[in-house]
This record gives structure tokens, sequence and C-alpha cells, in this order.
């Protein structure tokens, strides 16, 4: 090939490109949406602060927005060529040349790609002016180039690659244009989570931004996906050089180009794979490592009560020894000891404190000590170890997606995920490593739920550190290039961080606080200057008295690199980034608005002006630690599922909750103190979880899919069983701890006021605060000061099979009038149909929303009727906890109940006969979840659901789709619950978006008399979006005949029992069909219960 030939060629395409109006003005348009979309997002209306925070956030938004477009301005490039070479047109004089086709091909590419880079250096140009005058995102110039050269312009010969290809293989112009859209599609919306991204061409979910601390978050395996693109660019665009329609001047050129080309693309595939294994190999050796980690997780409550540790850093290994003093503080004496060590460090050393070798032997993370040990023995070890540390042994009891998952929230940024950090720059490491020996691993991976504790008394020393700032818990003493460590408290683990870090402390009270930042980073420290330090320390202590007693002696606020990584374990309360003393932010603290005073000032200025006419006069450093202090208190943060840039549109996806992972309620419960048992190893998780609910708040019934599988599952199984099945999902086995929490919980509350048990609670943490105490000893004593024999009630607690199910009827309230004074009455019957013994609780509050509960035992077969008098208008729950009742309770607030005015001050608890939940003689009731109703739809899709799965998916939640109105109407009937739905154990309804009457529900009865009957309907729930009145379809069958009903309701304000009217029928079957017309297309269409009411014989 001649290349002087290539470049006159790719010069001639340059202009003709240039020169064609349609290509001017997509090129335009593309560059506009790209500027209008950093602008919104990164430029004066910017209001998030992840989109900000980075020097590098700026050039990778504008890299991957033009990555993006630019794949549509190569399409059109290409087919526009490749529909011009059908006419007689310019190129004609040069195709009739003796210009082979490798050569002609391969100018044109390059003249499209020369065409688009100008495209691109444009928006850069725009976005770099944008970067330095008229944004608040750090400059990062340099990163522009990087992006540039890396992201954008692999994946812009890649397109222009596989373009070429695509439309050389396909002659037909609408098929290879249709394939190349859906390969954008598919790359925009699904490829990036297949093969760990190695088909998604503009590395979408690749981590992929610069810390200021360690450099790019995974430089190596990014550069080698950029070069596989690059290598499949260049090699399709040879390859496509085969697939062209013109006679080739030599037939020995054409092959060995093609040739050319697919070694090329063979050779990107070989790079595919050398990036996929670090993929799989990491699979393999977490894999081998959770097998360990089960083999060896049976609880033997061996803990180390006392930690010499001392480390040295070289380069990015560690060597450190360490003195353990090691307890066995079960019941019953071990043949060995176990501890547990990070693989990647080399045992050099185990001895006693003799001196004497210690005979052990050593599986992956798990060290067997041959050493017997008596319980309450004691034994001195004697540990050197060196080595790397293996990030692959953290959070093992993640799963693979969740692992691997790099997005955060609807961010488009990739932070790449670390666990440890080990060099001369930076060094971070957290217990979740393992960096150090312990007796009891992260979690417990046989059963996450029963993960232990070990309380210790470290005592730590750094050498060699240089000048860096060393950072861990305790009291600090520096002597030359040593630090020393010293910890009033004992603890749960260590962590330790050294860097260049600059820090400001101030002591208020007994507390340091402290805030560690990376050099440069003073972004926190400049809202305080010129705020004179008592003023600051007055502003922390007002927030500081917003929270309970802090149990420390210092609070750091830590910077770090912005890849660290942290997972939500649903089992556990709180997230790695929160350690005793130490709450860890992310670089610049990217992941948190609050770092974003000015404009969250401006928005809440503007919201108090508009609301209230006045703003405060508070400065942005008051403003801050305002708002630092409503971040750490929350424990969850809301966000919405799809990415940032989809905001606009109707898929631009849901509000999601997840775990605030700087939420610090574990600094004030989580570290504090643990409970251990041999027969019931969840006891810390439910004693953790019951010192979290002290207040007593209203319920919420609104229901889900895991609370409704978790109730299926406890009506067979026992909670020692659900402990023990891995089967089980997360959010399940999570929700039947709920569940089980508060059972116990009301059964306390039979006893005593809840206020008593925990004030009880709290006194007994206190005497055992910082240490792990035995069950028997919290049960001794709660008998012996409230009466209460816990010990006596937890066997069958944790063991039985079986929950209650119950009848309720007449909920609701009266208003009582006796002698001049009004007082009020709620009342209720309840009927215990099973063989299991219940509690139930009914929360009263008044206007202000301060609750009192009161907690009453059903016992199986019994009939009670429950009243109980306040001197208030009450709103009340009553909540049935865990029961076959779905939703599990009753929450009728003041806007939907009738107050009834009675005489009666009846109050208290009474047996009632079972004869009154019997039902009416005359009555007859078809629930949608009675064998009598049926739906009929032309959809010939299966509807049965036969498996105990199928039968729990089939629900929605009437709190979610009924009550939002921005919420899609199914198409096809749908199950949904909801408390204000009519049934007896489950309160369900179908519904959907109303049609043109080709589906119907239905009901049949067999009556068993002839007469007058009057026929009523259930619609328990209003309206979604349409506001007019809402008409239903009915058509009621016979052996009489048919008769058309239309019930037309203003469903903004009835709900219940509407009737259809009176009817002649005859005995035997009766249908009621419901079709799905409505008076509106936005109408929903209910259909729930029918009752037949006799009203006298024919």
């Amino acid at each position: 090939m001649k290349n002087r030939t290539i470049v006159c060629i790719a010069w001639q395409e340059y202009r003709l490109l240039w020169r064609n109006r349609v290509f001017r003005l997509v090129a335009f348009s593309l560059w506009v949406l790209v500027f209008c979309c950093q602008y919104v997002f990164q430029g004066d209306l910017a209001s998030l602060w992840f989109m900000l925070a980075l020097p590098s956030s700026m050039p990778f938004v504008n890299a991957y927005l033009v990555s993006v477009f630019q794949s549509f301005l190569v399409l059109f490039s290409v087919c526009e060529w490749r529909a011009s070479e059908r006419q007689a047109d310019s190129l004609e004089a040069i195709r009739v040349r003796p210009v082979g086709n490798a050569e002609y091909l391969c100018g044109k590419a390059i003249g499209v790609v020369m065409t688009v880079v100008v495209v691109q250096f444009v928006s850069i140009m725009t976005v770099f002016m944008l970067n330095l005058f008229g944004s608040d995102s750090p400059f990062g110039g340099w990163a522009y180039l990087f992006y540039w050269l890396t992201l954008s312009f692999p994946a812009l010969v890649f397109c222009t690659g596989l373009s070429m290809g695509i439309t050389g293989l396909f002659r037909k112009q609408g098929v290879a244009l249709s394939v190349l859209t859906l390969f954008l599609i598919a790359t925009y919306w699904w490829l990036p989570g297949v093969a760990y991204g190695i088909l998604d061409f503009i590395a979408t979910d690749l981590p992929n931004v610069f810390s200021d601390v360690v450099g790019h978050v995974g430089l190596g395996n990014y550069l080698l996906h950029r070069f596989v693109f690059l290598l499949w660019g260049i090699g399709l665009c040879l390859w496509a050089v085969g697939k062209e329609r013109r006679l080739p001047n030599r037939t020995g050129d054409r092959v060995g180009v093609v040739a050319i080309g697919r070694g090329v693309v063979l050779f990107g595939i070989l790079c595919g794979i050398f990036y996929l294994y670090p993929y799989k190999e990491t699979n393999r050796v977490r894999d081998r490592y959770l097998e360990t980690g089960k083999k060896y997780g049976k609880e033997r409550f061996i803990r180390v009560v006392r930690h010499d540790l001392q480390v040295e850093q070289t380069g990015n290994r560690i060597e450190a020894c360490s003195g353990l003093s090691v307890v066995n503080c079960g019941n019953k004496p071990v043949s060995r000891v176990t501890l547990y060590l990070n693989p990647g460090l080399d045992i050099t050393r185990f001895s006693d404190k003799k001196g004497g070798a210690v005979k052990f032997s050593r599986e992956n993370q798990v060290v067997m000590v041959d050493y017997p040990l008596g319980s309450g023995d004691t034994v001195f070890f004697y540990l050197e170890y060196r080595g790397k540390i293996d990030e692959r042994v953290c959070y093992l009891d993640v799963e693979k997606e969740a692992y691997w998952k790099r997005t955060w929230r609807n961010c488009p940024l990739r932070f790449g995920k670390r666990y440890a950090f080990i060099g001369d720059r930076y060094t971070l490491l957290t217990p979740e490593t393992i960096w150090y020996p312990v007796a009891v691993p992260p979690v417990n991976l046989s059963s996450v739920y029963v993960s232990s504790k070990d309380f210790t008394d470290f005592r730590l020393r750094v050498a060699d550190s240089g000048k860096r700032t060393v950072i861990s818990q305790g009291e600090s003493r520096r002597k030359g290039d040593t630090v020393y460590f010293r910890n009033k408290q004992c603890l749960t683990g260590l962590t330790l961080s050294m860097g260049t870090y600059e820090s400001k402390t101030l002591k208020v009270d007994s507390v340091n606080f402290e805030l560690y930042y990376f050099k440069g980073h003073d972004h926190v420290m400049s809202l305080y200057e010129g705020m004179p330090e008592e003023m600051l320390r007055k502003a922390i202590k007002e927030q500081e008295n917003k929270f309970p007693f802090y149990p420390f002696h210092r609070f750091v606020l830590l910077e770090t690199p912005v890849s660290l990584g942290t997972e939500d374990r649903n089992w556990k309360i709180g997230s790695e980034f929160v350690q005793p003393e130490i709450v860890m932010f992310p670089e610049r603290w990217v992941t948190n608005q609050v770092m974003y005073v000015e404009r969250s000032v401006m928005m809440m200025d503007s919201h108090r002006r508009e609301f209230i006419g006045a703003i405060e006069d508070k400065t942005n450093g008051e403003y801050f630690l305002d708002l630092l202090q409503s971040s750490l208190k929350h424990p969850l943060a809301y966000y919405r599922d799809k990415n940032i840039f989809m905001t606009f549109f109707p898929w631009g996806g849901r509000q999601k909750i997840v775990m605030n992972r700087q939420w610090v309620s574990p600094l004030f419960l989580n570290y504090l103190h643990a409970a251990f048992s041999t027969e019931f190893p969840v006891i810390d998780r439910v004693l953790f979880t019951m010192s979290n609910r002290k207040k007593a708040v209203r319920a919420n019934f609104s229901g889900n899919e895991a609370a409704l599988r978790a109730t299926r599952y406890l009506e067979k199984c026992s909670f020692e069983e659900a402990l023990r099945d891995e089967s089980l999902s997360r959010e399940v086995l999570e929700m039947i701890i709920q569940l089980k929490v508060d059972y116990l919980i009301d059964y306390i509350a039979l006893r005593v006021p809840l206020e008593r048990f925990y004030d009880f609670l709290a006194r007994f943490e206190t005497r055992h605060i910082f240490q792990e105490f035995a069950l028997e000893t919290l049960c001794d004593e709660m008998k012996s000061e409230l009466g209460i024999d816990l010990i006596g009630v937890l066997p069958d607690w944790y063991r039985q099979c079986g929950i209650p199910s119950y009848l309720v009827k007449d909920v609701g309230k009266d208003k009582i009038l006796v002698d001049g004074e009004e007082k009020y009455r709620v009342r209720f019957k309840i009927f215990n149909t099973s063989t299991t013994d219940g509690i139930i609780r009914l929360t009263i509050s008044d206007r202000e929303n301060k609750g009192v509960d009161y907690c009453y035992r059903i016992s199986a077969g019994s009939c009670k009727e429950i009243k109980n008098v306040v001197d208030f208008l009450p709103v009340y729950s009553l909540n049935l906890n865990l029961s076959r009742n779905f939703p599990a309770g009753y929450d009728e607030l003041l806007l939907f109940t009738d107050v009834t005015e009675v005489t009666d001050t009846a109050c208290g608890v009474s047996d009632i006969d079972i004869r009154l939940f019997q039902p009416d003689s005359n009555e007859l009731i078809v629930d949608n979840e009675d064998p009598g109703f049926r739906l009929i739809e032309p959809d010939k899709r299966r509807r049965e659901f036969t498996s105990p799965e199928e039968e729990e998916r089939k629900y929605v939640y009437a709190d979610e789709v009924l009550m939002a109105v921005k919420s899609k109407l199914p198409l096809r009937w749908t199950y949904c619950m909801g408390t204000r739905m009519y049934g007896e154990v489950i309160r369900s309804s179908v519904y959907k978006k109303a049609g043109n009457g080709s589906c119907k529900a239905e009901w049949r009865v067999d009556l068993p008399e002839d007469g007058i009957y009057e026929v009523g309907v259930y619609i328990g729930y209003r309206q979604v979006r349409y506001t007019g009145e809402a008409a239903q379809y009915y058509e009621l069958s016979s052996r009489d005949g048919n008769q058309n009903i239309v019930l037309r309701t203003n469903m903004q304000e009835e709900t219940g029992w509407f009737s259809l009217g009176e009817f002649n029928l005859s005995a035997g079957e009766n249908r009621v069909v419901l079709s799905d017309r409505g008076a509106d297309k936005e109408q929903v269409i209910y259909a729930d219960a029918v009752k037949w009411v006799r009203k006298e014989k024919r």
C-alpha cells in the first residue's frame, strides 16, 4: 500500500464529509448535546457533588459522552459513503485509477476518523474552557488528553472498523444499519454487564477515574481493555477489504490484507482473554477461601484478650510480629486453637511464651494451632509474618455479582474497588483484610448472622513510618520514625492509615474531634476561615448534643482514596467505613453531598424565602456542620437507579433506598459490647436490633415480597432452620429476624413496660461496655430485676415451627359521652384460628404521633374482644406481628375512620363466643383469593401460580403501585395486597388499567335457595390518576338470564362496599362478571370481593 495514496484519499474524504450539510448538522447537534449535558450537570447549574468533586470528573464525562454520541456520527459517515458508491460522483475518478481496495478503504477510514477527531477536539476545548471559567470542579488539564487517547479514540477506531465490516458484509444498507443500531443499543443497555465489560467498547463499567493519592484506580486492566478495542477496530478495517465489491488490482494483495486483519482481530481476542483471566482467577481463589471459611466456621469461643502488634512496611509488603494472649471462653475444652490471617502473609515464626516452637498447619486464611486449651485457660503465642495483602479474602460473604459491581448509585463515574492500600505514598489496612492474626474472622461464613466480635486490648507500634502521618485507634506517641498507639478501651479491630495528611484537632469536653485530609484537599477547612476557634467549638458542641453519649475519646473523620470500597451487608448494621473512633470518607468527600455547601445553602435559602419568607443567618461552616450531622445520623440514602443522564426520560429509573455507608450508629452500639451463646448464636444481632428500637413508632403494613416469603417460611420451619438454610435470600432472612425480634419485644412488653426494660438494658450494657458477655448473665439479671424468664422462652422462640393465624372484625373507635366528659375507645374482636399462641400489639397515638404500645397474648383457639380507653382522639394501628395474616395489621388513620358515639364505658380484655366469627347464614362472600374466583384474558400466557415461589411473586403491594401517581398501571390483571382490601387472612385485590372489555374477572357462587338478594362489590382503593367519576361494568348471570349493571362512583372519596342492587335470583350457580371497560383509559379497574345478601325468600 502506498502511504501517499492513502493520505490523498483520506484528505478527500475529510473534505467531502465537511461539505455535507447533513453531516455538519449532526456534528453540531452532538457537540451542543454534549456541552449542554456537561453544563447542566457540571457547570453553573450543577447540584450534585459527585459530578464535580474530582479533577478527572469533567474530562472523563466529556470523553464518555463523546464516545457515546460519536458512534452515531461514524455510523452516518460510513453509511453515507457506502450509499454514494452506488452513484457517480467525484469519487469515481479515484475509483477508476490504479488504487487498490486496501488503500481505498484505509484512506476512507482514516478520513472518517480525522473528521470525527476534529469534532472531538472542538468538544474538548469547549468543556476545557467551561472547566476553567464556568464550573466548581477542580481543573485536571492533562486528563483531557488521557481520556481522548484511551477512551474516545479507541472507541472511534472500533466504531469505524465495525461499521465498515458490517456494511461490507450486508449488501442491503437497511439491514446493515439495523444491525449496527441494535449493537449500539445493546452496548448502552446490556453489554456493560456481560463478561466483565469485554464487549463494551465505551468501557461504561470499568474503573476509570484518577485519585490524587494513588493515581488511576485500575490502570493496567483499563489500558488492556482499550487496546483490545483498538486492535479490533484496526483488524475490522483491514478485514473489510475482503468484503469490498470492487475488483482488486491484484488478488494477492486482497488475501494478504485480509489475513493481516484477521490476525489483528485474533490478537485482540488473545488480549481479551488476558483481560478476563484476572477476573476468573479471582473468582476461583475466592471460592477456595469461601470453602475454607465454611469448613472451619464452627464457633469455638476462642478469644484474643490482648494483642501487642508491631508493623513495619517496605514498599508494598509488610513485616509484623504479634504477641497474643488467647483464652478459651467456652464451657468445653478444645483440642486446637484456630486463628485467622490474610493468606498473602507468610508466617515465619510461631512460638509460645518461653520461645519454644509451636506446631501449626495452615489452609488459606485459617491457621490451626495444635495446642489444647481447657475452659477458661489462657495461652500466649508469638508470631512473625510478612508478605503482601491479598484483597481477595475480603467480603467472601458477598455474591459475585455484587462483588464485581462497580457502579455507585446513579453516578456515571466508576471509582473502582480496593480493600487495602500498601505503598510508599499511602497505606490503609482495615480489619476486613485480616492484616493481623485474629481468633474471630470478620464474618462467619457458615452463617453470617452468627458472626461474633472479639474485644481485644490492642498495643500497636508502627516502625519506620518516615514523614508520613500515621493514624490508628488510641492515643498516639511518636518517637523518631516509630509511632506508638495505646487504647484505653478494648476494641473489635484495628485500622491503620499512613499518608501525607494535614489535620485539624479540636477538643470539646473529653472528646478530641480530628479531621485528616490529604495535602491540598483543604476544602473543608476553608469553610471555617475567619471563624474563631471558640465559635467553632461551640458549633461542634451543639451538634454533639444531638447524638447519644459518645463512648470513645476520639472522633476521627479520615479522608481515603476514592477507590476504597466496601460492600453492603444486609445482615450487618453499618458499613466498614465506620470503625471504632474513625469514620472514613472517600477522597474529596466525593460521595457526600454535604461538601457542596454553596449549592445546598442556595437551595435551602430559596426554599425558605418561598415558604417562610426569611433565611437563616448562618455561615457556610455552620451550615456544613448541620448537613454533616444530618448525613451521619441518617441510616438510609436515596437515589435513582439509572444513569444520571437518563433523569429527563420517562425510563430514567425509580428511586432506590440503600444503606448510608457513613451512618455512625454502630459507633454507639455495634462496637461497645457483644453477647454470645452456644445455644442461640444469633443473640447478639437480636439484642442489637432490640437496642435500636427504643422508640414506639407507627407500624408499616405496606408489605413486600420478602415479608410474605418470610411469613410463609415460618409457617413450616423454625428460626433455627432459617439461619442454617443457605437457599434463603438475605432479604428474606433479614425479614425473618425482624419478625422474631418484634415477637420477643412484645413478649417482654406483656410483662413490664418497655421503658423499664430499655432502662435495664442500658444499665446492663454500660456495666459490660467494651466486652463480651454470656447470654446467661443477661438472663439471670433480667429475671432478678424484672421477673422475666427470658431463657425459658428462647428455646420455643428459636426452634418452634408454625405461626398463628387470626380473624379480626369490628376494628374501630368510639367516642364515649359520660357526664359531659369525652373519652375515646379503640376496640376490636380477634380469633386465633391456629394451634399456635400469638402476641399482638395495639399502638395508640395522639395527633403529635406520640404512641403507646399495648400487647396482648392471644392463645390458640381463643376469641377475644379488646377495648382500650384513652383521654384523647386516638390514631391507632393493630399489629398482628408474626402471623399468617398479610398485610399483618390494620392501620386506620383518623381521616378514614368513622367515630361511633356510645355511652358504654367498658374496657379491657374479655372472652367472646366463637360463633361471632361464623359467617352470616344469609350472606355469601366470594373473595378474589377463593376458589370461586377466576380471571379471563385473551392473552394465552400462563396465569396459574402452581409453586410456592410463583404464589409469593404474583403479588404487588398497594403502597407502591396504588398510592403513587407516577406508577405504571398494568395492562393485565395483577394481584395486589393492601390494608384497605378485603380478605380474612390474605387481604388482596386484582386490578388493571382500563381496557376494551376483553379482560374479565368472574365470581361464582351456589345460592342455597331462590330469593331476593342484594349483590355488593368491594372496592378498597381510590383511583391513581383519574379524577372523574369512575365506572365499572358488571354482568349478573343466573338461570333466569343476564343483567348488565354499571357502577358509577366517585372513588376519589368513596371506598368500601358498593351495592349493585337487589335481584330476584334462583338457587344454584350464579355469577358476577366484571369487564375491564372504564370511564377513561387512565381509570383503574378493581376486582376484589362480591357478596350476596338474602333479603327475602321468593
